[in-house]
């Protein structure tokens, strides 16, 4: 068995070949040279451009992801399979994918603690979304989930089509794969609707439910700026570029296809009954930037009729984004912890 140590305390265990042992310790942003086979000397580019020198087989090239979402070019022996566990203070060793059915879901974990799972919004992911949330509920001591949505981020499925109610499910079955009996869920935006559904549909995994800028309505206003046609008759080209860089491995190249379903899930969701609004009794708390048209306080009014135990809070001087950093991180996040303290 080799070790690798990481400089950030991450541990690595791989099979290399039989003949084989020895400690590799890399030290990040410096080389380290393995002595392993003396004939063989390949230089292996982590993601994150560190550089680490490895003596290793030459016949076989082998690309090892490690779970900080960085990567690793090895060379191994081809009748060995090598497993890379890494300990990133998470409860347990795991990779940062998990098979979901047709879907690769990545997602990111941080803490322990009873769960929360964020819900990002559209044209997002995980992490990006929800960027001002990740150090402070770490630190208050909550299991922290951030994947990135089907047709989205780093998530992978050979079928780009999907929506709402479609994602809703993959978070269900994200649970069930890491053994989550109940999560509290925060979404944002379409997030929030995501979160609508799963807790309409099953009711028994939602332990609570925070949602940000939705007003749990469809509303199509805008959408027709961001098909594909009207951002390149714009020449939005920016807009495109991130988007073809952001969810490369969701769209596979094909950003036309991810600009579409982002307009028709845009267009069409959430749109729940009456009678799954009913079925909401968790502890809710809706937030909405006093200038957020999609979320206003009488849409959020509206679904308290259905929900009357849901608490609603309007942001002042903020628009669709209030727990962003450029808005009133601070403010919300203590809001939003002292909901979960109360009811997660």
């Amino acid at each position: 068995m080799t070790e690798v140590k990481l400089s950030c305390g991450k541990e690595a265990t791989s099979v290399l070949n039989s003949q084989v042992r020895r400690k590799v310790r890399l030290s990040c942003g410096e080389e380290a040279t393995s002595s392993l086979n003396p004939l063989v000397r390949r230089k292996v580019r982590l993601g994150c451009g560190k550089g680490v020198t490895s003596v290793l087989n030459l016949q076989v090239r082998r690309k090892v992801r490690l779970s900080c979402g960085e990567e690793a070019t090895s060379v191994l022996n081809p009748l060995v399979r090598r497993k890379a566990k890494l300990s990133c203070g998470r409860r347990e060793a795991v990779m940062p994918y998990q098979e979901i059915g047709d879907l690769s879901v990545y997602y990111e974990e941080f803490g322990a603690g009873k769960p929360v799972l964020f819900l990002h919004s559209a044209y997002s992911r995980g992490l990006l979304a929800f960027c001002g949330q990740i150090q402070p509920f770490y630190s208050a001591g909550w299991r922290c989930l951030y994947p990135d949505f089907r047709g989205h981020g780093r998530t992978r499925c050979r079928d780009l089509t999907w929506d709402s109610e479609r994602i809703a499910e993959d978070m269900i079955l994200l649970l069930d794969r890491l053994n989550i009996e109940k999560a509290n869920l925060i979404g944002y935006s379409t997030g929030g609707g995501v979160a609508y559904y799963m807790a309409a549909r099953h009711p028994e995994r939602v332990q609570s439910l925070i949602s940000i800028g939705n007003g749990g309505v469809a509303d199509a206003a805008g959408a027709e700026d961001f098909t594909p046609e009207a951002l390149a008759s714009r020449k939005e080209t920016d807009f495109i570029e991130k988007v073809k860089s952001l969810h490369a491995d969701a769209h596979q190249g094909d950003w036309e296809t991810y600009l579409l379903q982002e307009v028709r899930d845009w267009c069409a969701h959430p749109l729940l009954t009456q009678e799954e609004w009913s079925r909401l009794v968790m502890p809710m708390l809706l937030i909405a930037g006093e200038k957020d048209e999609y979320a206003s306080a009488q849409r959020l009014e509206q679904i308290r009729k259905s929900c009357p135990q849901a608490e609603v809070w309007i942001v002042k001087d903020c628009g669709h984004r209030p727990h962003f950093p450029q808005e009133r991180v601070r403010e919300v996040n203590e809001r939003m912890l002292q909901f979960l303290a109360a009811n997660g």
